[in-house]
């Protein structure tokens, strides 16, 4: 519905201002009186071609602006949402259109001050307005609108029936959609079986250990690499321990002394009885740490077959890796993604004869709904005959 409409500079007029009420609305006057050019203002809100012509004289520039409310048209306030227009929260009871035109003749557009091309408002205009006179073209004598207006005429009879029809057409679309996928992956079962097995297959013959062998492995190969610089630091570890043969004091010897002196100065004075704690644990660490490195480097084995092993098999994890782009425990993953597809080619066959008997009923019932749609249709539109 057109609320307002204001004019400025359009041929004679200088600056007017309409507001219509709800229902009839009607212009009148002498020939000349400017009736002709409110309609013409109008038709530049729905995207007709502006003439520069238009513009009264000694002005540079004419504007049209319309204040529509559109809540009750569904159409348009898609439309408008689907340009990106209107917001959900925006008020659909104030849209403002406004057409500008300068001498040069450029022309501007605006939704609720949003620029827009001409050719959306021509658009716009398609839904929500119609001009009837001479050598116009009229909405009613179009037959994609017919439809619409009998919907609207009998909506209290043909709402409901049009609701479960469109319902049911969209699970028939749904379950369509469902038959054609299943159809469609049949046509390239044996392809698609192909592949997937070679996928499997070479992911399977790495035989993943776990989700950390990777790191594992990483963890290992350093260690190899560094043999030479862990058994020295190991044997300078113990040396520091035990004493080696240029020292006549270990460091252990050193605690020990440290302890007895500690012992005898808290029986003088119990002020140092609380670091004689601290000591002992530090003698046992230092013990426990020697039994450790000297069991490590006895159980340590260098062996460049296995360097050359590791090496290998992280460049082999790494190279599937990039070919698939994921992780090691997406791979173990993806491999039991492709094991549940191939199991379901096996069906495949079960669930397209079960899809199409749904189908069926589907399209049974479609026909049906359509068809007490369309006996609705053809009673109302017989009503409009005769009214």
């Amino acid at each position: 519905m057109l609320k307002e409409l204001q004019v400025k500079n359009f041929a004679i007029i200088d600056d007017a201002t309409l507001k219509f009420k709800k229902g009839l609305n009607i212009l009148t006057g002498e020939t000349g009186a400017g009736k002709t050019l409110i309609i013409e203002a109008i038709n530049l809100l729905i995207g007709e071609r502006a003439d520069s012509n238009l513009i009264r004289d000694r002005e540079d520039r004419l504007l049209v602006q319309g204040y529509f409310d559109f809540s009750k048209n569904k159409p348009v306030i898609d439309f408008l949402k689907d340009q990106n227009l209107l917001n959900e929260s925006d008020d659909t009871e104030e849209i403002i259109i406004t057409r500008e035109l300068n001498r040069i003749g450029k022309n501007k557009a605006f939704i609720n001050g949003i620029f827009v091309q001409v050719g959306t408002l021509k658009q716009l205009g398609n839904l929500f307005i119609d001009i009837h006179g001479q050598h116009e073209h009229q909405y009613l004598l179009e037959s994609r609108t017919h439809i619409n207006i009998i919907d609207k005429f009998g909506k209290d009879r043909i709402s409901p029936a049009k609701e479960s029809y469109l319902n049911c057409l969209s699970k028939y679309k749904k379950k369509k959609g469902e038959l054609d996928n299943l159809v469609s992956l049949q046509n390239r079962k044996e392809e698609r079986l192909i592949d997937l097995k070679y996928r499997l297959d070479e992911i399977e013959k790495l035989n993943i250990k776990n989700k950390k062998e990777e790191k594992d492995l990483e963890n290992e190969k350093k260690i190899l690499k560094n043999y030479e610089q862990i058994y020295q630091l190991s044997s300078d570890t113990i040396g520091l321990i035990k004493g080696g043969h240029d020292e006549s004091f270990s460091l252990s010897d050193k605690i020990a002394n440290l302890e007895k002196n500690l012992q005898r100065l808290s029986n003088i004075d119990q002020s140092f009885k609380k670091f004689l704690d601290e000591i002992s644990s530090i003698a046992v660490i230092l013990e426990e740490l020697s039994h450790y490195v000297n069991s490590y480097i006895a159980d340590f084995d260098y062996s460049s077959e296995r360097l050359d092993y590791i090496e290998e098999r992280l460049y082999r994890l790494s190279e599937i890796r990039k070919k698939y782009g994921k992780d090691i425990p997406g791979l173990i993953r993806y491999s039991e993604e492709i094991k549940n597809e191939i199991n379901g080619f096996e069906s495949i066959d079960e669930d397209i004869e079960k899809a199409k008997r749904q189908l069926d009923i589907l399209e049974n019932d479609l026909k049906e709904k359509a068809l007490r749609l369309f006996d609705l249709r053809t009673e109302v539109s017989k009503e409009i005959e005769k009214d």
